[in-house]
């Protein structure tokens, strides 16, 4: 669980130094955002 919440932003900021940085961003942040909220809610 740890592992996979630390890993997920490297993902993101590695996946965003290479390509389009304000969309993928916005992309990779809110997708963890909600990720989050769906695991406090259920």
């Amino acid at each position: 669980m740890n592992i996979s919440l630390n890993r997920f932003p490297m993902l993101c900021f590695y996946y965003n130094s290479s390509i389009i940085i304000k969309t993928k961003v916005l992309f990779c942040t809110s997708f963890f955002y909600i990720s989050l909220l769906l695991l406090v809610i259920v």
